[in-house]
């Protein structure tokens, strides 16, 4: 439900939290890759739990029509084309779910699994945002 007179306003932070939260999590994971932080298997497998989890959360309800960039300037970098393209849209997601699952399968295996896993689960977020987020606000 909306929590203000702006359903798609709401839309749009309930959206930004989301996709913030994933990268809180995916940060985590970014940091033992990188050695900034001592790889844990057992941290890294939750971490890599919680990524897969979201990425097969139905967000429908988070992109109604009215909330792109050109309807919210300011508010958001959602393109129009996700409401003109929903079978890309769909097809992205799954992308990012399907690596999302690989990453949770194969986390615990070691840090070069870990940076493996990772860059499927970039590469799958970055060719959304490339088709379907403005650079910039």
């Amino acid at each position: 439900g909306t929590v203000s007179a702006d359903p798609a306003e709401d839309a749009i932070k309930s959206r930004l939290g989301f996709y913030n939260m994933a990268r809180h999590y995916f940060g985590g994971l970014v940091g033992m890759a990188k050695g900034d932080v001592e790889y844990d298997a057992a941290q890294a497998q939750d971490y890599a739990d919680v990524i897969a989890y979201l990425a097969q959360v139905n967000t429908d309800g988070m992109w109604p029509e009215g909330s792109s960039n050109v309807d919210r300037p300011g508010l958001t970098r959602s393109l129009p084309n996700i409401w003109s393209d929903p079978d890309g849209v769909l097809k992205y997601q799954q992308d990012w779910v399907d690596t999302s699952i690989v990453l949770q399968n194969t986390v615990a295996d070691g840090v070069p699994a870990l940076r493996a896993g990772l860059d499927g689960v970039n590469q799958a977020c970055t060719a959304c945002h490339d088709q379907y987020r403005a650079k910039d606000f």
